[in-house]
């Protein structure tokens, strides 16, 4: 296990998950790799959600097409936060982005539709994205 995976592992809980928190949203871009792959591939749905926020206070364009995955979450609080996080990565007033797009909590699947294409027309303005 690498160390950018046991820190991401130590987000579960306890007292050494602010240390790792603190940590994650300092490293440098290595952590990227592991910090994109978890929310769709981590077992535990809190950790899904911290690495969620993690990336939108990382405000790197890059996780935008992985925070877009985590739109459509079985968890409600990762969907949350993986919304929250492309917006402060787009630079939206909180709850510009839900407003603009007409987005409804319950509807997870329909708000990846309507942000993914927001997101089509938007694409040339942002930079660092692989839209594969």
């Amino acid at each position: 296990m690498g160390k950018y995976a046991k820190l991401i592992d130590e987000l579960a809980g306890g007292t050494a998950s602010g240390a790792a928190r603190d940590t994650l949203l300092k490293a440098d871009r290595r952590a990227f790799g592991p910090l994109v792959a978890a929310p769709a591939n981590h077992p535990n749905a809190d950790v899904r959600e911290e690495i969620a926020e993690i990336l939108g206070n990382r405000k790197d364009v890059a996780a935008i097409p992985h925070l877009l995955n985590a739109v459509v979450d079985s968890d409600q609080y990762v969907r949350m936060d993986a919304i929250w996080s492309i917006r402060r990565i787009l630079g939206f007033e909180p709850t510009a982005m839900e407003e603009l797009l007409d987005l409804e909590y319950s509807d997870p699947k329909g708000n990846k539709i309507k942000i993914a294409g927001f997101l089509r027309k938007i694409h040339v303005y942002l930079k660092n994205i692989d839209w594969r």
